[in-house]
């Protein structure tokens, strides 16, 4: 999912701006929704300064892009416009960088997903031109396409918990492998004759197929709907949130299974039980499928309003 759905992010850029961007189809885009920067006016444009973490895929990329709060010249935070989603909240402006006008810090020695790339950018007083900014919660997508009916949040969440899925069906198939061939100590048997075994390894399947098919059923329905061009509802888009993060749990579940099944077959750091370990380990930490999803969730489908700007 690195650099595919970049564009989505952008999606509020002016067209002009958005299409010189992308005139090439081979065009690598990265940069960080969390803002952890500053962004104040100046002459033909802003001026932006921040540090970003999580940056995936930033040194691969062509254009690089950061958020950030918007600020005066006094330093203070200016707050959404009455009425617009995010009012009451400080105004967020993203900001679209070119490859030479930021630094990537070398931070992403990660316990899991080392091949993200995850480093640090770092904007030093940028002044970055109007058109290539935009009003994160108030700017219209300058293009139609379904895939940007579905709400960012939902969107990014389902394809979390699909790389989830992915780690975990991963984390079966090298149990299974090693199952086959191997004796555990005592045992006469090789362990995929073992009932324990059998038992944790019949739960573990049906846990991961019923959160795939979970995750299936709500994402192929909102897709139907992006299509039809029919919004989606808060309601909708609560369950597809849940699911995201329950399926995503689901998967650390079965890993976490996967890994303790294996034995000592699973200790050492090249093992690729003990990476897939590490990497969901690291997966679910993302914002979008942290277990607190389902408190919010759980709030829009008993009748209430999330309680957070982005949902």
């Amino acid at each position: 999912m690195i650099g595919s759905g970049g564009f989505c992010d952008l999606a509020g850029l002016p067209r002009a701006t958005f299409d010189a961007v992308f005139s090439r189809p081979d065009v690598i885009v990265a940069g960080v929704f969390a803002p952890a920067g500053s962004v104040a006016p100046a002459p033909g444009g802003y001026r932006v300064r921040g540090r970003w973490g999580f940056a995936s895929g930033c040194e691969h990329a062509d254009v690089l892009y950061g958020n950030g709060v918007e600020v005066g010249e006094d330093g203070d935070g200016a707050e959404g416009a009455e009425g617009a989603e995010g009012a009451g909240v400080h105004r967020l402006r993203m900001a679209l960088f070119t490859r030479d006008e930021v630094q990537i810090e070398d931070t992403w020695t990660a316990a899991g997903l080392c091949g993200t790339g995850s480093h640090h950018i770092r904007a030093d007083d940028v002044v970055v031109p109007a058109e290539r900014t935009f009003d994160v919660m108030t700017a219209a997508d300058c293009l139609d396409a379904p895939i940007l009916r579905v709400p960012r949040p939902a969107l990014f969440a389902v394809q979390i918990a699909a790389v989830a899925l992915g780690v975990a069906r991963g984390a079966l198939d090298d149990l299974r492998a090693l199952a086959a061939g191997k004796v555990p100590m005592f045992d006469g048997e090789a362990l995929a004759a073992n009932p324990l075994f059998r038992f944790d390894l019949a739960g573990a399947e049906s846990g991961l197929h019923a959160a795939r098919a979970l995750l299936d059923d709500l994402a192929t329905s909102a897709w139907r709907r992006a299509v039809r061009d029919d919004p989606v509802t808060l309601e909708q888009r609560a369950r597809l949130r849940a699911a995201a993060a329950w399926a995503t749990a689901q998967a650390v579940d079965v890993v976490t299974t996967a890994h303790r099944a294996a034995g000592s077959g699973a200790v050492h750091a090249d093992s690729t039980l003990a990476r897939r370990l590490r990497d969901i380990g690291v997966l679910r930490q993302h914002f979008l499928v942290k277990r607190d999803v389902l408190t919010t969730a759980g709030a829009v489908l008993s009748g209430g309003e999330p309680a957070v700007p982005v949902f």
